[in-house]
């Protein structure tokens, strides 16, 4: 584990103490969730981080809450991006249609005793006019509210528990805790009007941040992330050393809009600042721009219904002052069947046919 980075020195210093010397550096560290930046959500307990595999376990015992018994009024679910960029762009809107599904199954009295939610702090966190349309429909058809341009400014976390007669009170510690109550208080809009609402389920997109030893190092933005160049992923004031994955941050010109996050496009990079290493160790020209093509498969909705979304950033790439990022975007069926498809692509060009595990979809 990596616990210093010496810029200077071009050296890393391990967790045994050990030392590592570089001549080229390139980083992939990821990032970690900072809740600290959204006041009171790291004192939010039974907030659910949509982009930590520790809160899996977290997520089945909340649904299984909502899976209970029907409430008067509803019992309110938000599923809530509190800041941009994050991981998985589409990732948000599956798990609002995903709890939608789950709510449907258990019956129709069910689904109308949770109103669902989804919040996000733009007008549409992802893709161009077409495939906020595509998502919108399907959130309509769900009856699940979409709220655009709500960012989240700060929020509280009171715990409700039962007392002997089997009603609900307020308290601030018990070990007999039912359930959790939410007031989150959002910035809607330009004009940034306040707004405040209560919930009983929260699961948000955490934001992110390098890790502490890329922080303390000091090549970090102000949204605690390495800012790099759109067609090399060079990190800015260092020479010969790169960034990619979740941990950089660079803009597409045009559009002004950050370049997504997701590992479909961080293995694109790897493979560009592999080409830009090479040619510099060859003393060759640079090498041309990347075609980069993703695909993301969103299950939404009831009958396995999704919608797959296919950005192209190759224009961009090519011409980053004149070109925008394209999308095309199709309604499909069977939607895990698609999803299996696409991962296991990618586990058969990592590791050789019949060298992995097929991944199957949890149905």
């Amino acid at each position: 584990t990596v616990q210093e980075l010496n810029w200077d020195q071009k050296y890393l210093e391990m967790k045994d103490g050990k030392t590592i010397k570089w001549d080229t550096l390139v980083l992939a560290p990821g990032t970690v969730s900072d809740p600290s930046s959204v006041p009171g959500l790291d004192k939010a307990v039974g907030v659910i981080d949509l982009g930590a595999s520790k809160d899996v376990s977290n997520m089945e015992k909340q649904m299984k809450k909502l899976l209970s018994n029907p409430c008067v009024p509803p019992r309110v679910v938000l599923v809530a991006v509190t800041r941009m960029p994050y991981k998985c762009p589409p990732m948000p809107f599956e798990t609002v249609s995903l709890i939608d599904n789950v709510l449907r199954q258990a019956g129709e009295e069910v689904r109308q005793g949770v109103r669902v939610i989804i919040s996000v702090p733009a007008e549409f966190p992802f893709g161009g006019p077409k495939v906020k349309e595509k998502f919108c429909k399907a959130l309509k058809e769900m009856d699940i509210e979409f709220w655009p341009n709500h960012l989240i400014t700060s929020m509280e976390h009171e715990q409700i528990v039962e007392d002997n007669d089997g009603d609900s009170v307020a308290a601030s510690v018990s070990s007999m805790v039912h359930s959790h109550a939410y007031t989150v208080q959002f910035e809607v809009g330009e004009e940034k009007t306040e707004k405040s609402a209560e919930f009983d389920t929260l699961f948000c997109t955490f934001p992110q941040r390098a890790p502490d030893f890329v922080q303390k190092a000091g090549p970090c933005n102000k949204l605690g992330l390495i800012p790099v160049d759109l067609l090399t992923n060079g990190i800015e004031g260092h020479e010969d050393a790169y960034a990619i994955g979740d941990v950089c941050h660079t803009l597409l010109p045009k559009p002004n809009k950050p370049h997504p996050k997701a590992g479909e496009f961080a293995y694109m990079m790897g493979q560009q600042v592999a080409k830009h290493i090479l040619a510099r160790h060859d003393g060759k020209p640079e090498p041309a721009p990347q075609e980069r093509k993703g695909k993301c498969v969103a299950e939404v909705g009831m009958k396995g219904n999704g919608i797959v979304v296919e950005p192209d950033f190759s224009a961009v790439l090519a011409n980053p002052e004149e070109e925008l990022p394209k999308f095309n975007v199709t309604e499909i069926g069977e939607a895990a069947v698609e999803k299996e498809a696409w991962i296991n692509s990618y586990l058969e060009r990592f590791f050789g046919k019949g060298n992995y595990e097929l991944f199957v979809a949890d149905n």
